[in-house]
């Protein structure tokens, strides 16, 4: 099942590049799973700060929900969603770096010429904007802890 048109030389160009292109893709899942533990993680400590501390402020309940562990526990989580996703974003990016630095090297075989370089993900942007999200988060905690 082979292009008669295409040397065993291509066909290994070929392969080459769609490896590198699915180890792309690849990392983007991870980093799309890193995204996706850190918001929930973000978002459920959130909502318990945002829960206990309304239900303290509430006229009938407050003496009951005067502590502020539950408030504590929702920063931690904060805390630990936006440290795992930039440790993720971290990870990310070293790996991505050394599989477009290999990419290039093979850039300059002839029978590779004309493909592109690795191109940038978006998924990178995605998560970064969540950091930022998280760091409004622990600000809006500590401001009314």
């Amino acid at each position: 099942m082979t292009d008669p048109g295409l040397s065993s030389d291509d066909l290994a160009a070929i392969r080459t590049e769609l490896a590198f292109q699915r180890n792309r893709l690849a990392l983007d899942r991870t980093l799309m799973a890193v995204m996706r533990t850190s918001l929930a993680l973000i978002s459920f400590g959130f909502t318990l700060f945002s829960v206990f501390k309304s239900l303290a402020e509430s006229s009938g309940l407050g003496s009951a929900f005067r502590d502020e562990t539950p408030g504590r526990f929702g920063l931690a989580l904060v805390i630990i969603g936006v440290l795992l996703l930039v440790a993720g974003l971290w990870s990310d990016m070293r790996v991505m770096s050394r599989l477009r630095a290999r990419h290039r090297q093979l850039l300059g075989a002839p029978a590779l010429a004309g493909v592109e370089p690795i191109p940038r993900s978006f998924v990178v942007v995605s998560a970064i904007l969540l950091v930022l999200v998280g760091l409004v988060a622990f600000l809006v905690i500590v401001l009314r802890l």
